[in-house]
């Protein structure tokens, strides 16, 4: 187990290194470069721009089973968050999709949730909430490293015992969990009112916090 030790701390470093290429992503896609260079990679997965010249930055697609929306922006020509939205007409398919979305993040072993965010309840009427006692329906999660990508460098590590790859495996998120640049892997969601009568939006944010405005034009 020392020898891991000693592995350990070099994987670490090695991803500390690396920082700048672990950034958020979307769909498999980076959250980076040009908005431009986002448009065809979301295209080649089926997106399409129903306003080009009005909205160009606004895509239509299929994103976890559902149909939504997709907004990019940017800060000084960098992608710095993609927002996805569904329209959901009526409080039941609101609340469930953003329950749906919560209860997928919370088990999703590329997520690490931040805050003590649960699912919203059958008793709360989210017109009442939303609309009168402005109720904010948010949860937030950090987008995980792929740690195994680095293990896989290693490849003794699978004739181990299955006991002790997991203390290293476990070992390995820990320290990873406090590097710097996780908290740059930032994405949450939000279930909110709409302006139409019986819609409501649900968002969900990812965000490259490497990118994002940071009061600079002040």
């Amino acid at each position: 187990m020392k020898k891991w030790f000693r592995v350990i701390i070099m994987l670490v470093l090695t991803m500390s290194a690396n920082a700048q290429t672990h950034v958020t992503k979307f769909m498999g896609i980076p959250v980076d470069g040009t908005k431009e260079n986002m448009i065809i990679k979301l295209k080649g997965k089926g997106f399409t721009q129903p306003f080009p010249v009005e909205l160009p930055y606004m895509l239509e697609g299929e994103f976890n089973g559902l149909k939504v929306e997709v907004f990019l922006i940017d800060n000084k020509g960098k992608m710095w968050r993609v927002v996805v939205l569904n329209k959901c007409t009526g409080e039941n398919i609101a609340r469930d999709t953003y329950n749906r979305l919560l209860t997928q993040f919370k088990n999703h072993k590329n997520y690490t949730q931040i805050d003590e965010a649960d699912i919203i309840p059958e008793t709360d009427n989210l017109i009442t909430e939303l609309y009168k006692n402005h109720k904010k329906y948010r949860s937030a999660f950090y987008q995980s490293v792929d740690i195994e990508k680095y293990i896989k460098e290693y490849p003794e590590f699978d004739k181990l015992p299955e006991e002790e790859r997991g203390n290293i495996l476990s070992s390995l998120f820990k320290e990873a969990a406090n590097i710097d640049y996780i908290p740059k892997r930032f994405v949450w969601l939000s279930l909110d009112k709409n302006d139409s009568d019986r819609v409501f939006n649900v968002y969900i944010f990812y965000e490259n916090k490497f990118n994002e405005p940071n009061g600079e034009d002040l």
